[in-house]
């Protein structure tokens, strides 16, 4: 069924999660924060208002306020905060927010693949993601990498994949409920990003929503022995 999505952020993310909803039939509007933006954010925004969508340049509160209050959905791209206009106003108005890794989430699901692996962790997660996702292709599994190491994971869903090894943030993993991993990896945990969730606990509880919604016979890697991550 179609819907009205309000996007914020018209970056690779926000650009990727615009197509996917336009695939899909639904009513799109994007709020950016920049009045303009680069020649690539200017040329991305002309390519989407030719297909339809409505592009809002630097929305006064108010504005953004109002247009997450009349729609389905908000999806915010990574590093926008929780505080914005949109996203408070969504909050109170019961409408979902929802990260683009929770989209792409609801996509394998739905078709039963690619099975995803997602890393995250303070420090590391794009080793390891590389290294996993090698170590897999070496083994002669058709497996990529995407997610918070450039391709986003919307995206990267929909190839011929049987494998996709995301790494995931705070900011996206903070607006995720359904996305549900084969398998998970929790790195390690340090003060990081205060200044978007606030307090440690905050910034711990969404990077806990890599595993928060794996089922009995899914996978979680984590060091048993650092009592912060355990």
């Amino acid at each position: 069924m179609a819907r009205r999505v309000l996007v914020i952020g018209l970056a690779v993310t926000g650009a990727a999660v615009v197509r996917y909803c336009l695939d899909r039939g639904d009513d799109v509007t994007v709020i950016d924060d920049r009045p303009d933006g680069d020649a690539a954010w200017r040329e991305t925004a002309e390519q989407v208002r030719a297909a339809g969508v409505e592009v809002v340049a630097a929305p006064e509160p108010s504005h953004a306020a109002a247009l997450a209050a009349s729609v389905d959905l908000v999806v915010p791209s990574p590093g926008v905060p929780e505080r914005h206009a949109a996203i408070a106003a969504a909050r109170r108005h019961g409408v979902p927010v929802r990260s683009e890794i929770d989209l792409a989430g609801e996509v394998a699901a739905t078709a039963g693949r690619p099975a995803l692996v997602a890393v995250t962790g303070t420090n590391g997660k794009t080793t390891v993601t590389t290294l996993a996702t090698d170590m897999l292709v070496r083994a002669g599994v058709r497996a990529v990498a995407a997610g918070n190491i450039g391709r986003p994971l919307l995206e990267a869903v929909h190839d011929d994949a049987a494998v996709v090894v995301a790494e995931v943030s705070s900011f996206q993993l903070a607006f995720t409920e359904h996305l549900v991993p084969r398998a998970a990896a929790l790195l390690n945990l340090g003060p990081d990003h205060l200044d978007w969730h606030r307090t440690f606990e905050a910034y711990a509880r969404a990077k806990a929503n890599v595993f928060a919604h794996q089922r009995g016979d899914d996978v979680l890697v984590f060091n048993a022995d650092d009592p912060v991550v355990a």
